[in-house]
């Protein structure tokens, strides 16, 4: 559905693609409401040769993850001219996610100053 979005907007006109932008900014609401959920599985490509989500693939998910969230929220930000940098990370492994099994990750955001926003991911 996104890719339709996207190819009926090279089709407009500017003005109408910034009043679709400007449409979709989450005005008004708190920026702890701010969700955004992802699921999927444990696919062969993700998993190592102990049939487990090996420890890469968490920070390959969590990049997509991040950026869904972007896109979901703060669309507006691309056009302005932002883009998004990675300051750090840090993963902190509970549990493993075996091969085949499906999960879920959610992102929200934990804080913000000036020039950074801190996402937390669950």
């Amino acid at each position: 559905m996104f890719y339709i979005r996207a190819k009926l907007l090279t089709l407009t006109s500017k003005k109408a693609k910034n009043k679709w932008l400007d449409s979709t900014a989450p005005i008004g609401k708190s920026p702890w409401d701010l969700k955004c959920s992802y699921k999927t599985w444990a696919s062969p490509d993700e998993c190592d040769y102990n049939f487990h989500l090996s420890n890469s693939s968490y920070s390959k998910i969590l990049d997509g993850v991040r950026f869904k969230h972007a896109l979901t929220h703060f669309k507006t930000v691309f056009r302005d001219g932002c883009w998004i940098a990675l300051g750090g990370s840090h993963l902190k492994f509970i549990r493993e996610i075996p091969l085949g099994k499906n999960y879920e990750v959610r992102c929200y955001i934990g804080s913000w100053d000036e020039k950074w926003v801190s996402t937390a991911v669950v």
